[in-house]
């Protein structure tokens, strides 16, 4: 099912577990190569199939049968009864695929996913030291809310925590 094209034909679709290798992958390469996440281990194929399967909407893109991102949500963002409209987003471009409006057009297919399921608010959690996230998440209208000062270090540097939500 094609939830969204662009004029070069790479499409959004639902995830499938197939493509657990490859978002393995996309993640990894931004796990072990840069600062744009916190995360310091990745996750294996057979987790991201479990997201896949039994989280909550998983879309990714595509062109020529290649993965070149994805996005979901991890929700509620809090653990309580009265956070449940909330949830916090995932979204990873392959590098080749940046700059070609396939990050924003997985956060439209998503937020549509969000509020099909009662959705109200969706956060942002972002590295200091990712200006094109932040950038990117505020052209789309999300406000900063908050930053959490040194609560992370990886690769030798301390980093802040940059919060950011949009009401959907």
């Amino acid at each position: 099912m094609i939830l969204w094209q662009n004029e070069a034909g790479t499409i959004i679709r639902p995830a499938h577990e197939d493509d657990a290798w490859a978002i393995a992958a996309i993640h990894d390469h931004y796990v072990n190569e840069t600062l744009a996440t916190l995360d310091k281990h990745g996750k294996s194929p057979s987790l991201w199939e479990d997201d896949i399967n039994m989280g909550p909407p998983f879309f990714v893109a595509e062109h020529d049968g290649k993965v070149l991102g994805f996005v979901t949500y991890a929700g509620p963002y809090c653990s309580g009864e009265g956070d449940r409209p909330s949830a916090e987003v995932i979204l990873y471009l392959a590098e080749e695929a940046r700059g070609q409006g396939l990050g924003r057009g997985l956060m439209q297919v998503l937020e549509k996913a969000a509020l099909r399921k009662g959705g109200e608010v969706m956060t942002a959690s972002i590295s200091s030291a990712n200006l094109e996230a932040i950038a990117f998440y505020a052209a789309l209208g999300y406000g900063e809310t908050g930053r959490q000062p040194r609560v992370a270090r990886k690769f030798g540097q301390r980093l802040d925590l940059v919060l950011m939500q949009k009401a959907l």
